[in-house]
Formats: structure tokens, C-alpha cells, sequence
């Protein structure tokens, strides 16, 4: 079919992503100065790598080699930041005594959206004796693209009413269908003693739903809600056993770690000729510590061809250029079924020796209808394209 292609090339491109979102610089001054330890770090608002959504530089304050005072603080004002081609000029000011609130203890300057590129950030950090000291890091930024959400479970958003009220932006929202699309397709979905909420869809990337939607200049800020609490040590990962299926009129192959879906099928509830193969490999359903991790381990995406659409079969992928290919390209009707398990997304083709490979070949189109087939059993794959089907390398880590 015309999509296999264009989900491989997704997956050649899945190693470009690790621009980094935090670079930092650390200066001693020379004891004749203000006896402070400074930090430089930058950082993109949306917590996310490359080139959507804007920068800020920090010079933080850090305690003295000596007794542990920090001998310097701020005053709880922005510093400047000037982009100049690839060199960004930051410029903060520091003033003497101890820190005494939150803000004193680092300076911020916002710097904005970058395009893709290697940086240069030099921040010049005027004394309070007179004089100043530099600090200098590297930041790259690396195209972002396409992405689908790295967390299909989590799709809220914190905001902040600006120049409308919390009242006045839900009921616009609500009632007015293109404001609601340029914004992201978000919904207010809930409120709280702390924050506002919105929602937007599974798949959509949060980057670009949060720049939509400071775009339209009626929220005085946007965050991503999430923040995953983790206890140290973790309970252990919850791990079930992905049963495969074939059906041998059609020549499909399906997979499921779920044990009421395995149940159905035995008892034919799917209708007739699903019978086991006898493999099987394990997967985690839920980490002790659900931390979704970019172009790392994050949930999978599971598809199913829409009836009267798309194709009578399943399609899984871990990583997430190619599940917004799947995404995007409606026309072949793939409909988003949900996230059934964790793995980690590969890098050039191969995982790392703590995980284990998970291969996929697919049928070619064969008999009019996408299938794919998903093995830890490298000599599967051997046969399967003895057999016709196209070898598409490792699909996920488990």
C-alpha cells in the first residue's frame, strides 16, 4: 500500500529528535569578586525539544564553596535577551545579600522561538562592585515536525484567563467552531482551587496546541499538565502477556495483551477462524513510574481501519513521527484505538541492550488489506518474507 513507504521513511527520521531543552554553565568567581556560584541554563516553555514554542535564559545563584552562603541574589525583575543570527545576548544584574524569596534566587530573560539551529548564548552578569563575568553555553534546536502526543492519556492543559474571562473564553469556545479549531481543537474541560483546564485531542501535539492557543492572545498562559509524581524507589512495572492471533482464511495476524480481548476471541465473539499461534511476548502495561519520556518509552499507539473506510486489521507503532503520519493521512482510515502498552522508541533501527526488539513485517497489501505481523522472533521475520511480506525492521522496544 501507498502508506508503508511513508511510515518508513517517519521511522528513518525518528532519530533526529534530541534537540535539548536544558543546557547549562556554571562560573566561579575569582575570590577578589562576589563570593557566588552562577549557573546558566536555558530552557523551552513548553518543556518540549525544538523549534516550537519560546526560550527563556536563566542565571541562577548557587551556595559558596566556603560556609554556604550564596553571597549574591537578584532582584525578582527580567533580565534582556537579544537574538542575533545564532548568538543570543543575555544581560542580568546582580545585587548583594542573601537570597530571601523564591525570585532572588534566579533571573530569567526571555529569548522566544527559535528556528533550528546550533547557539551561542553568552550572559553577561553585571556585579554589584562594578565590572561583570560572562557565562556561556551551547543550545541547539532540531526541527520538531510532525509528532503525535508523547502521552495519549494525558491531554490537558493549564491555563491562565487574560484578556477575557474564565466565563467569557469557555463560552466562546463552545460556541464558536473555527475559534475553537485555530485554538486546537480544545475544550474547557475542568477547574480547580489552582488552575484552569483545557482539553484537546489524543494525538495532537502539545507544542503546537500551546502556541495556538497563546496565539490567540485571549490566555495569559499555557503550560502542559504533565507532571507525573514518582515514588523513590518505584513499585514494579505491570507487565501482561501479548497473545498472537491468526486468521487463516485472510491471512491476518493480530496481537493483544488484554485479557477480556483475548477472551473474545477465543470464544469466537470476533467472529470465526482467530485461532493462537503459540508465541507470545510480554509487554509492561503500566510503569511504576509513568513518566513519558520523548523519543523515549512512552505509551504506544494502537490503530484500527475505520468500517467502510479503512482496512480490517490493526497497526501499532511506538514512535511518535510515525504515528502522525498515521494521523494525518486520513484518507487511509486508520481510526486511533487507544494506548494498550509501554516501550521505547528505536534509534537507527536498533534498541537499546536493556530492552528487547519487537519486529514488524507487513503483508503488502496483500488481498486488498493491510495486515502487519509483530515478533520478537527474528526467525518469523525470516519467513514471513520468505513468504511475500516486507521486512520493516525493529517497531518497538519492550
Amino acid at each position: 500500500m501507498q502508506h508503508a513507504e511513508s511510515l518508513r521513511r517517519a521511522r528513518r527520521a525518528t532519530g533526529a529528535l534530541r534537540a535539548l531543552l536544558w543546557l547549562g554553565a556554571v562560573a566561579l568567581l575569582p575570590a577578589t569578586a562576589t563570593a557566588v556560584n552562577l549557573t546558566l541554563s536555558v530552557r523551552n516553555d513548553f518543556g518540549v525539544a525544538g523549534d516550537v514554542g519560546p526560550y527563556r535564559a536563566f542565571v541562577s545563584v548557587a551556595p559558596g564553596a566556603g560556609a554556604g552562603a550564596y553571597g549574591g541574589r537578584f532582584d525578582c525583575t527580567m533580565g534582556t535577551a537579544t537574538v542575533s543570527g545564532t548568538a543570543i545576548a543575555v544581560r542580568v544584574q546582580l545585587t548583594t545579600g542573601e537570597p530571601r524569596a523564591p525570585c532572588e534566587y534566579a533571573m530569567a530573560a526571555a529569548i522566544g522561538e527559535l528556528a533550528p539551529a546550533r547557539y551561542q548564548v553568552v550572559a553577561t552578569v553585571a556585579l554589584p562592585e562594578g565590572g561583570a563575568t560572562l557565562l556561556t553555553t551551547a543550545l541547539d534546536v532540531a526541527p520538531r515536525g510532525a509528532l503525535c502526543n508523547v502521552d495519549p492519556f494525558n491531554n490537558r492543559l493549564w491555563f491562565q484567563a487574560g484578556r477575557v474571562s474564565y466565563d467569557d473564553f469557555c463560552t466562546r469556545l463552545a460556541a464558536d467552531a473555527d475559534y475553537r479549531r485555530t485554538l486546537g481543537d480544545v475544550v474547557c474541560s475542568a477547574r480547580d482551587n489552582l488552575r484552569l483546564y483545557l482539553a484537546y485531542p489524543e494525538l495532537r501535539d502539545p507544542a503546537r496546541t500551546m502556541r495556538a492557543v497563546l496565539a490567540s492572545g485571549d490566555v495569559a498562559a499555557v503550560g502542559w499538565d504533565n507532571a507525573t509524581f514518582c515514588f523513590a524507589p518505584p513499585p514494579p512495572d505491570v507487565t501482561a502477556t501479548a497473545i498472537e492471533y491468526h486468521h487463516g482464511t485472510r491471512d491476518h495476524y493480530f496481537v493483544t495483551a488484554d485479557a477480556a480481548e483475548q477472551n473474545a476471541i477465543d470464544a469466537g465473539a470476533v467472529g470465526a477462524g482467530w485461532q493462537r499461534t503459540g508465541k507470545s511476548f510480554t509487554v509492561t502495561v503500566q510503569p511504576g513510574c509513568p513518566q513519558a519520556v520523548e523519543g523515549g518509552f512512552h505509551p504506544i499507539y494502537r490503530f484500527a481501519g475505520i468500517p467502510g473506510r479503512g482496512p480490517d486489521s490493526h497497526f501499532f507503532t511506538a514512535t511518535q513521527r510515525e504515528c502522525a503520519v498515521v494521523r494525518d493521512r486520513t484518507e487511509w482510515g486508520w481510526g486511533f484505538e487507544g494506548a494498550p502498552f509501554w516501550a521505547e522508541e528505536p534509534h537507527d533501527g536498533a534498541c537499546p541492550a536493556s530492552r528487547r526488539p519487537l519486529f514488524r513485517v507487513y503483508n503488502a497489501g496483500k488481498g486488498g488489506a493491510a495486515n502487519h505481523r509483530y515478533t520478537t522472533d527474528a526467525a518469523v521475520v525470516t519467513g514471513m518474507v520468505a513468504q511475500g511480506w516486507i521486512d520493516e525492521g525493529v517497531a518497538m522496544c519492550l
